[in-house]
């Protein structure tokens, strides 16, 4: 009888041992910059990216809301820690989908039409505005055929154009790790004394994808950065996202100027 028992809880050790984990990524905005954390949890993966998502720190809810296919559907809750000061803010997310792309975007964006081949995707943030030039307040989403050029060297090319295109009086610059492998770069300008640009470039089957967004600095930084992560959290190429919540994320930082 006791061999039978010491046989039964060596099946349950071995069989919790077995137990699937996963690291699951999170990516938040704390004091204006972006920050990843990461957790090893054994709940099916499927599970996480369909459904309700609470993520907290130390208690507080840092964003909640629902996933779907690992993209943002609907009403979201988050909580911003900028210059010790909690922002809370909300946003309901709607989807688009376009040759094998697929995103969630703010429904108080508009999406716009566009002849230009190369440019995926343009937004106009604040469409309750006329303007006469759209310079300003837009993300727009770009592909180029780059063949067998790396990711970094188009990350450098980019950055020398936005360079020669404004004048730049501040930028720095991170790479994005996933499980040991760069999977893009995040880059932040300051430019002609009044803007913000950011910035998101990553490759996929010899091609670059250029993601920008343009405001006025230094109107709600840290609300931009936001929306601008949790945009490119829900945009997916191929039913794949660009920035997976699997893995083990770091983000490592480059330089300031």
């Amino acid at each position: 009888m006791t061999r039978y028992f010491i046989g039964i809880i060596i099946l349950l050790l071995t069989l919790n041992s077995c137990k699937k984990r996963y690291e699951l990524n999170t990516v938040y905005i704390f004091n204006k910059t972006l920050v990843a954390k990461n957790d090893t949890i054994d709940i099916p993966f499927k599970r996480i990216i369909n459904g309700e998502y609470t993520y907290k720190i130390n208690g507080s809810i840092i964003k909640k809301g629902t996933l779907k296919n690992s993209q943002n559907i609907g009403y979201w809750q988050y909580n911003i820690d900028d210059d010790n000061q909690q922002i809370d803010t909300s946003f309901i997310w709607k989807t688009e989908n376009k040759l094998n792309h697929s995103l969630c975007y703010p429904s108080t964006w508009q999406s716009l039409e566009n002849t230009d081949s190369a440019m995926l995707f343009v937004f106009d943030l604040q469409p309750e505005i006329e303007k006469e030039t759209f310079n300003n307040y837009y993300l727009i989403i770009l592909k180029r055929k780059i063949g067998e050029k790396s990711i970094e060297s188009f990350n450098e090319y980019y950055i020398n154009q936005a360079q020669e295109a404004y004048d730049v009086q501040a930028n720095d610059n991170f790479k994005i790790i996933l499980d040991g492998k760069t999977i893009g770069y995040y880059n932040r300008f300051y430019a002609d004394a009044k803007y913000y640009l950011l910035n998101y470039n990553f490759c996929d089957n010899n091609y670059a994808y250029d993601i920008s967004m343009k405001t006025n600095f230094p109107q709600d930084q840290a609300m931009n950065q936001l929306v601008f992560l949790e945009f490119i959290r829900s945009f997916s190429v191929r039913e794949l996202p660009i920035l997976p919540r699997k893995g083990l994320l770091e983000i490592k930082y480059l330089n300031e100027n």
